[in-house]
């Protein structure tokens, strides 16, 4: 039996920096992780009782030296699909995703700082996961883009929807698009080149967080779609951009046949539209 005097198990761990912004910008807005507390120069992040945080250090200078003494962990149930993400985003990978003899696979990138982390899908895990993520009749798709320009200008294409075509090959029209700024409870239509093919979409806008994040909702074929575009402040001046899909239905199993390479294929060029736009008239 444990004593009071016994290390009962670790509780979690501190990166330190001189540029803690910088680090901050990173692990939040393009790893994605969702911050437990924020001070002007410390921050930490939760997963059970396991504590990851990160602080400006005034014996810290400049970029870790020895990056390969200590890497950090970070457990993905699907790490073909995370290491693509990140990708995307501008994350430098030293080693993409391989398998390990113990059945796991590890993925290997470096933080702003140039310390080594992690990516780790745990063998077994994934399938479980993907069940309990997806299911027979929902899943998820995510894919993201880095654009150099501020969220503000990014957030006025996407916001526009009258104007998509205009820039956009993927979106070949639109109707009842509503006079003035979007607002939740808003239906507009538009069309998507899919496959060779127009598909019409008649959509409800349901969430409009200014410069931030813009959803909306439809439902076709008793398959019900939900797409946000989420955008974040990005280190020096620049904007990460995350294209989230939800698709579900009460009766089809749309988790097994629904077409996902065909949506990632549409999602891909819309989004390389989107920062070609963006950046071309900055």
């Amino acid at each position: 039996m444990a004593s009071a005097r016994d290390i009962s198990g670790v509780a979690g761990t501190i990166i330190w920096t001189e540029d803690f912004p910088r680090l901050l910008s990173f692990y939040r807005d393009v790893l994605g992780l969702k911050p437990r507390s924020v001070k002007a120069d410390f921050a930490n992040f939760q997963w059970g009782t396991f504590r990851l945080s990160i602080g400006r250090h005034s014996q810290v200078k400049g970029a870790n030296r020895d990056p390969h003494r200590v890497m950090l962990n970070f457990a993905v149930a699907d790490i073909q699909d995370v290491h693509s993400r990140l990708a995307a985003a501008g994350v430098r990978f030293v080693r993409r995703p391989e398998k390990e003899k113990w059945g796991g696979q590890v993925a290997t990138f470096q933080d702003p700082d140039g310390n080594m982390l992690q990516l780790l899908e745990l063998p077994g895990r994934a399938k479980q996961s993907e069940r309990r993520l997806m299911g027979l009749r929902n899943f998820e798709m995510e894919s993201a883009v880095e654009v150099n320009t501020p969220p503000e200008r990014v957030w006025q294409l996407v916001a526009d929807v009258r104007h998509w075509p205009e820039w956009s090959h993927v979106c070949t029209g639109v109707w009842d698009v509503p006079d003035g700024p979007l607002r939740p409870g808003r239906n507009f239509g538009f069309r998507l080149r899919m496959a060779g093919m127009d598909v019409p979409f008649y959509v409800t806008a349901t969430e409009v967080d200014a410069y931030r994040r813009l959803s909306w909702k439809s439902t076709r074929y008793c398959i019900t779609a939900v797409r946000s575009h989420e955008f974040a402040a990005a280190a020096n001046g620049r904007t990460l951009v995350r294209d989230r899909k939800l698709f579900s239905s009460r009766v089809l199993p749309v988790g097994l046949w629904y077409p996902r390479w065909l949506i990632r294929g549409m999602t891909e060029a819309w989004l390389r539209e989107l920062k070609a736009e963006a950046e071309r008239a900055s």
